[in-house]
């Protein structure tokens, strides 16, 4: 299953998670144990290095919050912002400010799978904990003793649009393709996930 339209509204994501991280961000760089600081600028320098552009090392901390906010307002999809929204999502979870928002639907088609016998897997381009945390802080409770595993491009090895993400998602749930089923609101995501079974 995807999240973003799928399972959760839009409007959560893009009205509510989206702008809690780009709050949060500048207190969470200023209160990180430089264990987790150094991770952090590690993820963000080498995609700075990707997109051939600088980043601003005499000023780390203030640096990650200056591409956070501007890579939020994009919607950027790359793995050090993902892994940085988990962190900070994982905060407002916890301090009960964000409850993840469902689909009437959502929990009993979770359900009805399940008690047929079927495994319910995650495939989002948030971080697996940012997508654990969301099932696990709904409004329709917690939700992920009904989900087998999560996965995220960089554990698929590939974006939502490319088939080889699907092929390695049904590697590592031990079926062939053309066993599982994708559900998205993303037509591209859905011929990826079609072509490769």
């Amino acid at each position: 299953l995807d999240v973003e339209g799928t399972t959760t509204p839009i409007s959560f994501v893009k009205e509510k998670l989206f702008p809690y991280a780009a709050t949060a961000v500048g207190s969470w760089t200023r209160a990180a144990s430089a264990a987790e600081l150094e991770s952090v600028v590690a993820g963000f320098k080498k995609q700075c290095e990707e997109d051939k552009v600088a980043f601003d090392g005499a000023a780390e901390a203030e640096e990650v919050e200056r591409l956070a906010k501007e890579w939020i307002a994009k919607d950027r999809k790359v793995a050090p912002l993902k892994d940085l929204q988990g962190r900070l999502w994982r905060s407002g979870y916890e301090a009960g400010e964000l409850r993840g928002e469902m689909f009437e639907d959502t929990p009993k088609a979770m359900a009805r799978w399940v008690a047929e016998g079927r495994r319910v897997a995650i495939f989002s381009s948030g971080s697996r904990e940012a997508q654990r945390l969301i099932f696990q802080h709904s409004d329709k409770g917690d939700l992920t003793e009904l989900i087998s595993a999560y996965f995220d491009p960089k554990a698929a090895m590939a974006s939502k649009q490319e088939s080889k993400a699907y092929e390695e998602i049904a590697l590592s749930l031990g079926i062939d393709p053309q066993q599982g089923l994708f559900c998205t609101d993303i037509l591209a995501e859905a011929q990826a996930a079609s072509k490769a079974g």
